[in-house]
């Protein structure tokens, strides 16, 4: 799943498929869509929505990349399904493990996006690091690091 996210949101953020054909990426979306059959239901489920996800935050004309914290939150919400993938069951302590992910991959893809403010004006995409800017962006790392060791205590 996550080989899958990575090269699609790679062949659109390079614009690969104005050269090519769109059948391109759509050949490891569907082995990815064929090997979640081999999984339980529940996972199933859990795996299709970090598909429509990643599908959504890529490709055209969606790509809710280019709109400031819905990027943020997509990257978050998806890449925290995957620790889901890992568990037998939903309790208390997996809802609370899934949240500090869920916040500490907030942490990541905006430190992430602060280092590619320059590429992604260029490409005219408005990550949530770009349309607040630094100054900003660094008051809401900080707010989230608080956020996540307050938990902790």
């Amino acid at each position: 799943l996550l080989a899958f996210a990575y090269s699609w949101n790679d062949y659109f953020d390079y614009k690969k498929y104005q050269n090519g054909s769109i059948l391109v990426p759509l050949l490891p979306f569907s082995v990815a869509i064929l090997l979640t059959l081999l999984l339980k239901e529940n996972k199933r489920l859990i795996s299709w929505a970090f598909l429509i996800i990643v599908t959504w935050y890529s490709m055209p004309p969606i790509r809710l990349k280019r709109y400031p914290l819905i990027c943020t939150l997509c990257n978050a919400i998806g890449f925290s399904l995957l620790f889901l993938l890992g568990t037998t069951e939903i309790t208390k302590e997996v809802t609370t493990i899934y949240l500090y992910i869920f916040f500490l991959i907030i942490v990541a893809q905006l430190l992430h996006e602060l280092a590619h403010i320059p590429e992604d004006k260029s490409q005219n995409i408005k990550t949530t690091a770009n349309f607040y800017g630094e100054k900003k962006t660094h008051f809401l790392i900080f707010t989230f690091f608080i956020l996540i060791f307050h938990r902790t205590r």
